[in-house]
């Protein structure tokens, strides 16, 4: 029987170590962002807000903690300003979790645009923004993401 080579262990250690090490950062996939909900817009003076529920889906076996979110939301074509979300919530893998962010619908940035937008009860709503997240406790990451959906307002009991 042939012993190995001196100059094969270090190789062999090489590949080792690098088999270990590209298991151990396998590329973390964009959790996936849908606008879920739109609550029943609140008209004040200078104009109106309502609740903005997302569902996030993580497609990674590990869990990701979502830190925050920062959107732009387009509602029926306009652009009606960015939204916040600064909780953070954890997503366990290959799961589910929801966030929730008050928006302020403002009458002087889009003239006639709110109220039509208030006056209907199915709304085009459109979101682009930037995930800030992390695996693991790791870095931060910032991914970017975009959705659509054909919305009713989630109108409720009228006070």
């Amino acid at each position: 029987m042939t012993q190995p080579s001196h100059s094969s262990r270090p190789f062999a250690a090489l590949l080792l170590v690098t088999a270990l090490l590209s298991s151990g950062c396998a590329t973390l996939q964009p959790p996936r962002i849908q606008v879920q909900r739109l609550g029943r817009p609140q008209a004040g003076l200078t104009g109106a807000t309502l609740e903005v529920t997302f569902n996030v889906r993580n497609p990674n076996p590990d869990p990701i903690t979502i830190e925050r979110v920062h959107y732009d939301l387009i509602l029926n074509g306009v652009r009606v300003g960015d939204g916040f979300i600064t909780q953070s919530v954890e997503v366990a893998g290959f799961g589910e979790a929801r966030m929730s962010s008050r928006f302020d619908l403002n009458y002087l940035r889009v003239p006639g645009a709110v109220k039509s937008i208030m006056d209907r009860d199915r709304v085009d709503a459109r979101t682009r923004g930037r995930v800030y997240m992390r695996r693991n406790g790791g870095r931060e990451q910032r991914v970017n993401f975009s959705s659509e959906a054909t919305l009713d307002f989630d109108r409720g009991p009228r006070p």
